[in-house]
């Protein structure tokens, strides 16, 4: 494994205070090399969608540490009251995305609008706000790489949310794709 880089980013409270933070990437944005990363990548096939029944082969808990920095489980159900989230950046329209479309789940059409994306997030935690969520902000580097190279959809994972000890990660909804041509 390459050595981690300290990557700056800062969260945005819902009261407004800026909190500047760094997070531990498992590779440095200045040597990354995507394409090299996936020829080494067991589930890529160059021009074919991800083999994504590969990642449902690997416990979780196996890969967390590695992907976190740290051990953690999740636990409880309740009302939503607080969320971190993550604005749509230029992480999720990067070149590479629209060349390998099959692998990141993108669309042989190219990339999405960016502004629509922002202004569809902007709406949607607009609503959280009026139901009284607390909405804190992560403003995520550029670009972001994760374990597996470019972080895509940073901020459209599938699922509703991911519960963790202390609260909820909820995921943000609208991810372009193809027949979904509103965000686009």
């Amino acid at each position: 494994m390459n050595a981690r880089e300290s990557v700056p980013f800062r969260v945005v409270t819902a009261d407004g205070e800026v909190i500047d933070l760094s997070y531990s990437s498992p590779r440095a944005a200045a040597e990354h090399d995507e394409q090299a990363l996936l020829a080494e990548t067991p589930w890529f096939e160059p021009g074919k969608p991800l083999r994504n029944y590969m990642l449902h082969e690997t416990d979780f808990y196996d890969e967390v540490e590695q992907v976190w920095g740290r051990r953690w489980g999740a636990e409880g159900i309740g009302k939503l009251r607080e969320v971190l989230v993550s604005r749509p950046t230029e992480n999720e329209i990067r070149p590479e995305y629209a060349q390998e479309w099959q692998y990141y789940y993108s669309s042989a059409g190219g990339n999405a609008d960016l502004g629509k994306l922002q202004a569809q997030f902007d709406e949607y935690f607009d609503v959280l706000r009026a139901n009284g969520v607390r909405v804190h902000t992560v403003e995520a580097p550029v670009p972001a790489i994760g374990t597996y190279g470019y972080i895509k959809n940073l901020v459209t994972l599938a699922g509703a949310g991911l519960v963790v000890r202390g609260g909820v990660i909820m995921h943000r909804y609208g991810a372009w794709a193809p027949g979904n041509e509103d965000a686009r």
